[in-house]
Order: C-alpha cells, then sequence, then structure tokens
C-alpha cells in the first residue's frame, strides 16, 4: 500500500575512506504493486535509469517527469490504468513496457525516442516474453 517516498531520498549519502560521505544517486527503482497514482516528484531525476512500476494506480504520466529523467533507459508500467501517455522527447529510453494498461501502439508517439527499437515497445506479455526471454542473457524477472 506504499504511496509515497520521502523527500529525503534525494540526498542518500554513504560512507567511504573511513571519514567521508558521498552522496549516492538511487539509478534502479522497483517500485511494484505499490499504490501509486502518479511518478513521485522524488524519483524525477537525471540519475534514474530503471524504473518499474508495475500494477500501482498510476492513470497518467507526465511528460515533464519523463524527460528530467535524462539517463532512464527502462520504463517498466505494466497494468497500471494509463489513460493515455505522453509524446516524448528522450535520447536513451530503450525500453518501454506498458502490458495490460489498456493502449494500444496506435496511442503511443515513439517518434521522439530514438534509442527505442520496435522490438522493444511492450502491449503484451507475450510481446515481452518473445524477446526477452531469447535476447537476454538474464531473466527477465531479476531486475
Amino acid at each position: 500500500s506504499l504511496s509515497t517516498l520521502p523527500a529525503s531520498m534525494v540526498d542518500i549519502k554513504v560512507p567511504y575512506d573511513n571519514h567521508s560521505y558521498t552522496r549516492k544517486a538511487l539509478r534502479t527503482l522497483i517500485l511494484d504493486g505499490c499504490a501509486f497514482t502518479e511518478i513521485p516528484s522524488v524519483l524525477v531525476q537525471e540519475n534514474t535509469g530503471f524504473l518499474s512500476m508495475k500494477d500501482n494506480q498510476i492513470t497518467r504520466v507526465r511528460k515533464e517527469d519523463i524527460e528530467k529523467m535524462t539517463n532512464l533507459q527502462t520504463l517498466i508500467l505494466d497494468r497500471n490504468p494509463l489513460q493515455s501517455f505522453p509524446q516524448i522527447n528522450h535520447r536513451k529510453l530503450g525500453m518501454l513496457s506498458l502490458i495490460d494498461c489498456g493502449l494500444e501502439k496506435s496511442d503511443v508517439d515513439v517518434s521522439g525516442l530514438p534509442s527505442l527499437p520496435s522490438t522493444h515497445l511492450f502491449f503484451t506479455q507475450e510481446e515481452a516474453d518473445l524477446i526477452l526471454n531469447t535476447n537476454w542473457d538474464i531473466p527477465y524477472n531479476d531486475f
């Protein structure tokens, strides 16, 4: 039932060299099966590279949020009740999964996604299984 994240997540610091601290960025986030209605603003940062938010209650995705995540390579929003998906401009997004979101290929404009191959835009589990189970050395569920 997680539906919010603390703003302090942005300021995570870890010790190194015995006494110094460094700010670490969250790069991979898996928030599947929660109660989010949108992508949390604390995650909208350039270092986010992998974001999975399957099985939440997200009804819309803001163009600005995705475009601010300049290093985002994988976005998984399976089984969210999306009403639409914005036309975004993003240079690095290479996998977009919208399985069982009520959208079809004709509903998603990918013209601003030069790194997204047509084979890595998923609307059904069968499409994802066909590509991910044959072209990857590690199983999809290991992310």
